[in-house]
Protein backbone atom coordinates (compact mmCIF):
# COMPACT_ATOMS: atom_id res chain seq x y z
CA UNK A 1 0.00 0.00 0.00
CA UNK A 2 1.62 3.88 -0.76
CA UNK A 3 1.40 6.52 1.66
CA UNK A 4 -1.25 8.45 -1.08
CA UNK A 5 -3.22 5.15 -0.66
CA UNK A 6 -3.05 5.11 2.99
CA UNK A 7 -3.98 8.61 3.61
CA UNK A 8 -7.05 8.05 1.69
CA UNK A 9 -7.83 5.22 3.53
CA UNK A 10 -7.84 7.59 6.90
CA UNK A 11 -9.45 10.09 5.56
CA UNK A 12 -12.97 7.99 4.36
CA UNK A 13 -12.33 6.23 7.85
CA UNK A 14 -11.96 9.62 9.63
CA UNK A 15 -15.58 10.59 7.52
CA UNK A 16 -17.18 7.65 8.27
CA UNK A 17 -16.19 7.62 11.95
CA UNK A 18 -15.41 4.19 11.86
CA UNK A 19 -14.21 2.42 15.07
CA UNK A 20 -12.90 -0.40 13.53
CA UNK A 21 -10.04 -0.25 11.16
CA UNK A 22 -7.78 -3.72 9.92
CA UNK A 23 -4.51 -2.63 8.21
CA UNK A 24 -2.78 -5.52 7.99
CA UNK A 25 -0.69 -7.14 5.65
CA UNK A 26 0.41 -4.28 4.12
CA UNK A 27 4.01 -3.70 3.99
CA UNK A 28 3.41 -1.00 5.37
CA UNK A 29 7.16 1.12 6.68
CA UNK A 30 5.49 3.96 8.24
CA UNK A 31 2.16 5.99 9.55
CA UNK A 32 1.42 9.17 9.13
CA UNK A 33 0.67 11.77 11.78
CA UNK A 34 -3.15 12.03 9.97
CA UNK A 35 -3.90 9.21 11.77
CA UNK A 36 -4.73 10.61 14.78
CA UNK A 37 -7.50 12.10 12.87
CA UNK A 38 -9.11 8.01 13.62
CA UNK A 39 -10.58 9.51 17.18
CA UNK A 40 -13.47 7.22 17.21
CA UNK A 41 -11.27 4.22 16.86
CA UNK A 42 -11.44 1.42 19.15
CA UNK A 43 -9.43 -1.01 17.14
CA UNK A 44 -6.96 -0.84 15.11
CA UNK A 45 -4.97 -3.46 13.50
CA UNK A 46 -1.43 -2.64 12.15
CA UNK A 47 -0.04 -6.38 12.11
CA UNK A 48 1.97 -8.20 10.05
CA UNK A 49 3.92 -4.91 8.72
CA UNK A 50 7.11 -3.50 8.43
CA UNK A 51 7.14 -0.52 11.02
CA UNK A 52 9.81 0.61 12.92
CA UNK A 53 8.53 3.14 14.77
CA UNK A 54 5.09 4.95 15.67
CA UNK A 55 4.18 8.59 15.39
CA UNK A 56 3.66 10.29 18.81
CA UNK A 57 0.15 11.44 17.13
CA UNK A 58 -1.10 7.77 17.56
CA UNK A 59 -1.42 8.61 21.16
CA UNK A 60 -4.31 10.82 20.34
CA UNK A 61 -6.66 7.90 19.79
CA UNK A 62 -7.99 8.22 22.97
CA UNK A 63 -11.31 5.67 22.83
CA UNK A 64 -8.59 2.83 21.51
CA UNK A 65 -9.23 -0.17 23.72
CA UNK A 66 -7.41 -3.10 21.46
CA UNK A 67 -3.84 -1.50 19.23
CA UNK A 68 -2.34 -5.04 17.36
CA UNK A 69 0.57 -4.13 16.30
CA UNK A 70 2.79 -7.83 16.24
CA UNK A 71 4.69 -9.30 13.36
CA UNK A 72 6.41 -5.70 12.91
CA UNK A 73 10.35 -4.14 13.34
CA UNK A 74 9.58 -1.94 15.91
CA UNK A 75 12.69 -1.05 18.13
CA UNK A 76 10.69 1.25 20.65
CA UNK A 77 7.67 3.27 21.35
CA UNK A 78 6.42 6.54 22.16
CA UNK A 79 6.38 7.43 25.71
CA UNK A 80 3.15 8.71 25.26
CA UNK A 81 1.40 5.26 24.74
CA UNK A 82 0.51 6.01 28.16
CA UNK A 83 -2.02 8.43 26.67
CA UNK A 84 -4.15 5.74 25.56
CA UNK A 85 -5.53 5.75 28.90
CA UNK A 86 -8.72 3.40 27.31
CA UNK A 87 -6.23 1.06 26.16
CA UNK A 88 -7.50 -2.61 27.09
CA UNK A 89 -5.62 -5.16 25.34
CA UNK A 90 -1.81 -4.45 23.54
CA UNK A 91 0.08 -6.65 21.19
CA UNK A 92 3.66 -6.30 20.15
CA UNK A 93 4.64 -9.77 19.90
CA UNK A 94 7.15 -10.93 17.28
CA UNK A 95 9.60 -7.06 17.15
CA UNK A 96 12.66 -5.66 17.92
CA UNK A 97 11.77 -4.10 21.19
CA UNK A 98 14.87 -4.39 23.55
CA UNK A 99 12.63 -1.92 26.19
CA UNK A 100 9.63 -0.81 27.25
CA UNK A 101 8.88 2.54 28.26
CA UNK A 102 8.09 3.00 31.63
CA UNK A 103 5.12 4.93 31.00
CA UNK A 104 3.57 2.07 29.88
CA UNK A 105 2.49 0.86 33.25
CA UNK A 106 0.36 4.38 33.47
CA UNK A 107 -2.47 2.74 31.22
CA UNK A 108 -4.77 1.64 33.90
CA UNK A 109 -6.89 -0.19 32.09
CA UNK A 110 -4.93 -2.42 30.58
CA UNK A 111 -5.11 -5.96 30.96
CA UNK A 112 -3.17 -7.85 28.76
CA UNK A 113 0.67 -6.93 27.23
CA UNK A 114 1.56 -10.07 24.75
CA UNK A 115 5.31 -9.58 24.47
CA UNK A 116 6.52 -12.41 22.52
CA UNK A 117 9.58 -13.02 20.89
CA UNK A 118 11.63 -9.86 21.40
CA UNK A 119 14.86 -9.36 22.39
CA UNK A 120 13.88 -7.40 25.84
CA UNK A 121 16.13 -6.55 28.11
CA UNK A 122 13.80 -4.50 30.14
CA UNK A 123 11.70 -5.35 31.69
CA UNK A 124 13.69 -8.55 32.39
CA UNK A 125 12.79 -12.07 31.08
CA UNK A 126 11.99 -12.98 34.40
CA UNK A 127 9.24 -10.25 34.99
CA UNK A 128 8.17 -10.75 31.19
CA UNK A 129 7.54 -14.39 31.99
CA UNK A 130 4.85 -13.75 34.93
CA UNK A 131 2.96 -11.73 32.17
CA UNK A 132 1.08 -8.25 32.13
CA UNK A 133 0.73 -7.60 36.13
CA UNK A 134 4.61 -8.22 36.77
CA UNK A 135 5.43 -6.06 34.13
CA UNK A 136 3.35 -2.72 34.74
CA UNK A 137 4.24 -3.20 38.39
CA UNK A 138 8.25 -3.63 36.99
CA UNK A 139 7.76 -1.10 34.74
CA UNK A 140 5.73 1.42 38.27
CA UNK A 141 9.54 0.94 40.12
CA UNK A 142 11.02 1.61 37.11
CA UNK A 143 9.70 5.16 36.97
CA UNK A 144 10.01 5.81 40.68
CA UNK A 145 13.89 5.45 40.21
CA UNK A 146 16.54 3.65 38.51
CA UNK A 147 19.79 3.11 37.53
CA UNK A 148 21.99 1.08 35.56
CA UNK A 149 23.93 -1.25 37.53
CA UNK A 150 27.59 -1.90 35.65
CA UNK A 151 28.36 -4.84 37.48
CA UNK A 152 28.43 -8.93 36.85
CA UNK A 153 30.52 -12.06 37.75
CA UNK A 154 33.56 -13.43 36.69
CA UNK A 155 35.34 -16.59 37.80
CA UNK A 156 38.59 -17.85 37.27
CA UNK A 157 38.96 -21.64 37.35
CA UNK A 158 41.54 -24.04 36.72
CA UNK A 159 43.88 -26.78 38.33
CA UNK A 160 46.33 -25.66 41.17
CA UNK A 161 49.20 -23.89 40.24
CA UNK A 162 48.36 -22.57 36.98
CA UNK A 163 48.45 -18.88 37.87
CA UNK A 164 44.81 -17.79 38.20
CA UNK A 165 46.05 -15.30 41.25
CA UNK A 166 49.04 -14.01 39.08
CA UNK A 167 46.65 -13.49 36.02
CA UNK A 168 44.17 -11.54 37.76
CA UNK A 169 46.47 -9.35 40.19
CA UNK A 170 48.06 -9.10 36.00
CA UNK A 171 44.33 -7.84 35.00
CA UNK A 172 44.29 -5.25 37.77
CA UNK A 173 47.35 -3.63 37.36
CA UNK A 174 49.89 -5.46 40.42
CA UNK A 175 53.29 -6.09 40.27
CA UNK A 176 54.14 -10.12 39.79
CA UNK A 177 54.34 -11.54 42.86
CA UNK A 178 57.26 -14.26 42.35
CA UNK A 179 56.16 -15.42 46.16
CA UNK A 180 52.16 -15.92 45.58
CA UNK A 181 50.78 -18.10 48.15
CA UNK A 182 48.13 -20.69 46.99
CA UNK A 183 44.77 -19.67 46.94
CA UNK A 184 42.46 -21.71 49.80
CA UNK A 185 39.27 -21.94 49.01
CA UNK A 186 37.61 -18.55 47.74
CA UNK A 187 38.81 -15.44 46.84
CA UNK A 188 36.79 -12.46 45.74
CA UNK A 189 37.55 -9.21 44.57
CA UNK A 190 36.98 -6.56 42.39
CA UNK A 191 38.36 -5.66 38.45
CA UNK A 192 37.12 -2.29 36.96
CA UNK A 193 37.47 -2.39 33.15
CA UNK A 194 36.23 0.00 30.47
CA UNK A 195 33.11 -0.46 28.83
CA UNK A 196 34.19 -1.05 24.71
CA UNK A 197 31.42 0.91 23.14
CA UNK A 198 30.18 3.33 26.43
CA UNK A 199 31.38 5.81 28.41
CA UNK A 200 31.18 3.63 31.86
CA UNK A 201 33.19 1.74 34.31
CA UNK A 202 31.96 -1.90 34.58
CA UNK A 203 32.80 -3.53 37.78
CA UNK A 204 33.53 -7.39 37.54
CA UNK A 205 33.56 -9.70 40.90
CA UNK A 206 35.99 -11.75 40.25
CA UNK A 207 35.98 -15.39 42.08
CA UNK A 208 39.35 -16.75 42.65
CA UNK A 209 39.11 -20.47 43.25
CA UNK A 210 41.73 -22.47 44.95
CA UNK A 211 42.93 -25.10 42.66
CA UNK A 212 43.93 -28.03 44.64
CA UNK A 213 41.95 -30.93 44.29
CA UNK A 214 40.09 -30.76 47.33
CA UNK A 215 38.58 -27.51 46.79
CA UNK A 216 36.90 -28.32 43.16
CA UNK A 217 34.03 -30.18 45.08
CA UNK A 218 33.04 -26.81 46.89
CA UNK A 219 33.36 -24.53 43.60
CA UNK A 220 30.27 -25.62 41.95
CA UNK A 221 27.61 -23.59 44.53
CA UNK A 222 29.19 -20.73 43.21
CA UNK A 223 29.00 -21.79 39.49
CA UNK A 224 25.93 -19.65 38.49
CA UNK A 225 24.50 -18.89 34.73
CA UNK A 226 24.75 -15.29 33.65
CA UNK A 227 28.51 -15.44 34.34
CA UNK A 228 31.82 -14.56 32.36
CA UNK A 229 33.93 -17.99 33.10
CA UNK A 230 38.22 -17.34 32.60
CA UNK A 231 39.83 -20.93 32.35
CA UNK A 232 43.11 -21.09 32.88
CA UNK A 233 45.72 -23.66 32.01
CA UNK A 234 49.49 -23.90 31.96
CA UNK A 235 50.89 -23.77 28.63
CA UNK A 236 54.20 -25.16 29.59
CA UNK A 237 52.44 -28.38 31.13
CA UNK A 238 49.68 -28.60 28.46
CA UNK A 239 46.30 -28.99 28.46
CA UNK A 240 46.13 -32.71 29.45
CA UNK A 241 47.36 -31.44 32.89
CA UNK A 242 45.12 -28.45 32.82
CA UNK A 243 42.29 -31.02 33.04
CA UNK A 244 39.99 -28.38 30.34
CA UNK A 245 38.02 -31.51 29.70
CA UNK A 246 37.19 -31.99 32.66
CA UNK A 247 36.49 -27.74 33.64
CA UNK A 248 34.40 -27.18 30.60
CA UNK A 249 31.85 -30.25 31.48
CA UNK A 250 31.78 -28.61 34.76
CA UNK A 251 30.85 -25.51 33.98
CA UNK A 252 28.49 -26.83 30.77
CA UNK A 253 26.76 -28.80 33.52
CA UNK A 254 26.10 -25.98 36.33
CA UNK A 255 26.07 -22.50 34.15
CA UNK A 256 25.12 -23.92 30.65
CA UNK A 257 24.43 -20.18 29.15
CA UNK A 258 27.73 -18.60 30.47
CA UNK A 259 30.29 -17.48 27.72
CA UNK A 260 33.74 -19.02 28.39
CA UNK A 261 37.50 -17.94 27.93
CA UNK A 262 40.27 -20.10 27.63
CA UNK A 263 43.42 -18.52 29.05
CA UNK A 264 46.34 -20.16 28.60
CA UNK A 265 49.51 -18.71 30.85
CA UNK A 266 53.26 -18.73 31.25
CA UNK A 267 53.32 -18.69 27.57
CA UNK A 268 56.96 -16.81 28.19
CA UNK A 269 57.73 -20.51 28.48
CA UNK A 270 56.39 -22.95 25.99
CA UNK A 271 53.52 -22.36 23.12
CA UNK A 272 50.12 -22.94 23.70
CA UNK A 273 49.28 -26.23 21.48
CA UNK A 274 45.52 -27.15 21.95
CA UNK A 275 42.78 -28.51 19.63
CA UNK A 276 40.79 -25.83 20.02
CA UNK A 277 38.26 -26.25 17.13
CA UNK A 278 37.64 -29.54 18.53
CA UNK A 279 36.62 -27.78 22.10
CA UNK A 280 34.59 -25.12 20.37
CA UNK A 281 32.73 -27.72 18.69
CA UNK A 282 32.22 -30.11 21.45
CA UNK A 283 31.69 -26.74 23.73
CA UNK A 284 30.44 -23.53 21.81
CA UNK A 285 30.39 -21.40 24.87
CA UNK A 286 34.24 -20.98 23.79
CA UNK A 287 34.48 -17.75 23.03
CA UNK A 288 38.31 -16.80 22.70
CA UNK A 289 41.27 -18.64 23.55
CA UNK A 290 43.78 -15.84 24.83
CA UNK A 291 47.59 -16.46 25.81
CA UNK A 292 49.39 -14.60 28.56
CA UNK A 293 52.54 -14.38 30.68
CA UNK A 294 52.42 -12.47 34.03
CA UNK A 295 55.95 -12.80 34.55
CA UNK A 296 56.27 -10.48 31.67
CA UNK A 297 53.03 -9.08 31.30
CA UNK A 298 52.31 -10.46 27.70
CA UNK A 299 49.14 -10.52 26.22
CA UNK A 300 47.93 -9.06 29.44
CA UNK A 301 45.91 -5.89 27.97
CA UNK A 302 44.31 -8.11 25.22
CA UNK A 303 43.04 -10.68 27.78
CA UNK A 304 42.05 -7.59 29.21
CA UNK A 305 40.31 -6.26 26.24
CA UNK A 306 38.89 -9.20 25.94
CA UNK A 307 37.14 -9.88 28.67
CA UNK A 308 35.47 -6.19 28.62
CA UNK A 309 33.85 -7.19 25.11
CA UNK A 310 32.76 -10.47 26.70
CA UNK A 311 31.34 -9.02 29.72
CA UNK A 312 29.70 -5.82 28.14
CA UNK A 313 27.49 -8.53 26.43
CA UNK A 314 26.78 -10.54 29.78
CA UNK A 315 22.48 -10.56 30.64
CA UNK A 316 23.11 -8.46 34.02
CA UNK A 317 25.27 -5.74 32.60
CA UNK A 318 23.96 -2.68 32.22
CA UNK A 319 20.71 -4.08 33.62
CA UNK A 320 17.98 -1.23 34.94
CA UNK A 321 17.58 -1.87 38.72
CA UNK A 322 14.60 0.04 40.18
CA UNK A 323 15.66 1.93 43.17
CA UNK A 324 13.91 -0.24 45.39
CA UNK A 325 15.41 -3.27 44.58
CA UNK A 326 18.77 -1.38 44.76
CA UNK A 327 17.78 0.01 48.34
CA UNK A 328 16.68 -3.68 48.83
CA UNK A 329 20.49 -4.73 47.69
CA UNK A 330 21.91 -2.68 49.84
CA UNK A 331 20.62 -3.74 53.00
CA UNK A 332 21.18 -7.34 52.22
CA UNK A 333 24.66 -6.36 51.78
CA UNK A 334 25.29 -4.90 55.11
CA UNK A 335 23.25 -7.39 57.11
CA UNK A 336 24.83 -8.03 60.47
CA UNK A 337 23.79 -12.41 59.95
CA UNK A 338 25.67 -15.18 57.54
CA UNK A 339 22.22 -16.68 56.99
CA UNK A 340 18.80 -15.63 57.70
CA UNK A 341 15.12 -17.51 56.17
CA UNK A 342 13.30 -16.60 53.03
CA UNK A 343 10.50 -15.03 55.08
CA UNK A 344 13.32 -12.75 56.52
CA UNK A 345 14.51 -11.76 52.76
CA UNK A 346 11.24 -10.67 51.45
CA UNK A 347 11.22 -8.53 54.77
CA UNK A 348 14.08 -6.87 53.77
CA UNK A 349 12.84 -6.09 50.33
CA UNK A 350 9.35 -5.10 51.48
CA UNK A 351 11.33 -2.49 54.02
CA UNK A 352 12.69 -0.65 50.97
CA UNK A 353 9.22 -1.45 49.20
CA UNK A 354 10.42 -4.00 46.47
CA UNK A 355 7.23 -5.17 45.11
CA UNK A 356 5.88 -8.39 45.96
CA UNK A 357 5.94 -9.57 42.82
CA UNK A 358 9.47 -8.63 42.23
CA UNK A 359 10.87 -10.08 45.23
CA UNK A 360 12.17 -13.84 43.42
CA UNK A 361 13.39 -12.33 40.51
CA UNK A 362 15.89 -9.93 42.56
CA UNK A 363 16.51 -12.79 45.00
CA UNK A 364 17.65 -14.87 41.57
CA UNK A 365 19.58 -11.81 40.27
CA UNK A 366 21.48 -11.51 43.73
CA UNK A 367 22.13 -15.24 43.44
CA UNK A 368 23.49 -15.14 40.01
CA UNK A 369 25.76 -12.27 40.94
CA UNK A 370 27.39 -13.93 44.07
CA UNK A 371 26.02 -12.16 46.59
CA UNK A 372 23.86 -14.44 48.05
CA UNK A 373 23.38 -18.71 48.12
CA UNK A 374 19.86 -19.02 47.46
CA UNK A 375 18.22 -22.01 45.52
CA UNK A 376 14.83 -21.22 45.39
CA UNK A 377 14.05 -23.91 43.06
CA UNK A 378 15.05 -27.08 45.36
CA UNK A 379 12.52 -28.09 48.01
CA UNK A 380 15.74 -28.86 50.41
CA UNK A 381 17.73 -25.95 50.11
CA UNK A 382 15.04 -23.46 49.78
CA UNK A 383 14.47 -22.87 53.40
CA UNK A 384 17.74 -20.51 53.99
CA UNK A 385 19.42 -18.14 52.24
CA UNK A 386 23.55 -17.35 53.10
CA UNK A 387 24.56 -13.95 52.80
CA UNK A 388 28.43 -15.03 52.64
CA UNK A 389 28.63 -17.59 50.03
CA UNK A 390 32.57 -17.85 51.14
CA UNK A 391 31.27 -19.08 54.59
CA UNK A 392 30.12 -22.34 52.83
CA UNK A 393 33.53 -23.48 51.77
CA UNK A 394 34.98 -22.72 54.94
CA UNK A 395 32.56 -25.30 56.67
CA UNK A 396 32.17 -27.93 54.06
CA UNK A 397 36.46 -27.91 53.56
CA UNK A 398 36.29 -28.82 57.20
CA UNK A 399 34.55 -32.31 55.96
CA UNK A 400 36.67 -32.60 53.03
CA UNK A 401 39.81 -32.20 55.30
CA UNK A 402 39.23 -33.85 58.10
CA UNK A 403 41.32 -36.53 59.12
CA UNK A 404 38.52 -38.25 61.07
CA UNK A 405 36.50 -38.52 57.43
CA UNK A 406 39.60 -39.72 56.23
CA UNK A 407 40.84 -41.92 57.84
CA UNK A 408 37.25 -43.77 57.81
CA UNK A 409 38.04 -43.61 53.78
CA UNK A 410 35.13 -41.07 53.27
CA UNK A 411 32.67 -42.01 56.24
CA UNK A 412 31.23 -38.65 57.65
CA UNK A 413 29.01 -39.32 61.10
CA UNK A 414 26.41 -37.72 62.67
CA UNK A 415 29.33 -37.58 65.40
CA UNK A 416 31.70 -36.18 63.29
CA UNK A 417 29.53 -33.61 61.84
CA UNK A 418 28.47 -32.70 65.50
CA UNK A 419 32.01 -32.23 65.98
CA UNK A 420 33.75 -29.94 63.15
CA UNK A 421 30.06 -27.59 62.97
CA UNK A 422 29.75 -27.56 66.41
CA UNK A 423 29.68 -23.78 66.57
CA UNK A 424 26.57 -23.92 63.59
CA UNK A 425 22.75 -24.78 64.71
CA UNK A 426 21.18 -27.77 64.12
CA UNK A 427 19.23 -26.51 61.26
CA UNK A 428 22.30 -25.22 59.49
CA UNK A 429 23.81 -27.96 59.92
CA UNK A 430 21.17 -30.26 58.16
CA UNK A 431 21.34 -27.41 55.27
CA UNK A 432 25.22 -27.69 54.75
CA UNK A 433 24.88 -32.23 54.30
CA UNK A 434 21.85 -31.02 52.11
CA UNK A 435 23.91 -29.05 49.86
CA UNK A 436 26.86 -31.28 49.83
CA UNK A 437 23.92 -34.27 48.82
CA UNK A 438 23.11 -31.60 46.11
CA UNK A 439 25.97 -31.41 44.82
CA UNK A 440 26.90 -34.70 44.83
CA UNK A 441 29.88 -34.86 47.55
CA UNK A 442 27.98 -37.59 50.30
CA UNK A 443 25.05 -39.44 49.94
CA UNK A 444 23.21 -41.44 52.96
CA UNK A 445 24.00 -44.84 53.24
CA UNK A 446 20.42 -47.17 53.18
CA UNK A 447 21.50 -48.69 55.85
CA UNK A 448 22.13 -45.87 58.33
CA UNK A 449 20.54 -42.36 57.60
CA UNK A 450 23.15 -40.90 60.34
CA UNK A 451 26.08 -42.03 57.97
CA UNK A 452 27.00 -40.05 54.40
Amino acid sequence: MTNEELLQIIEQAAKEKVTELDLSDNQLSSLPPEICQLSNLTRLDLSNNQLSSLPPEICQLSNLTELYLPDNQLSSLPPEICQLSNLTRLFLSNNQLSSLPPEICQLSNLTRLFLHNNPLTSPPPEIVEQETQAILIYLRERLEGSLRQWVSKLLVVGEGGVGKTSLLRALRGEEFDTQESTTHGIEIKSLELTHPTQAVTMQLNTWDFGGQEIYHATHQFFLTNRSLFLLAWNARLGFEQGKLYYWLDTIKALAPESPILLVATHIDERNADLPLAELRRKYPEIIEHCKISSKISFGVEELRQTIAEAAAKLPLMGEIWPTTWLNAANAIRTHSKKQITPQQLWDIMAESKVADISKEVLARWLHELGEILYFQDNEELNDTVILQPQWVTEYISKVLESEEVIKRVGIFTRQEMAQLWRDLEPSMRDHFLHLMERFDLSYRTQENRDIS
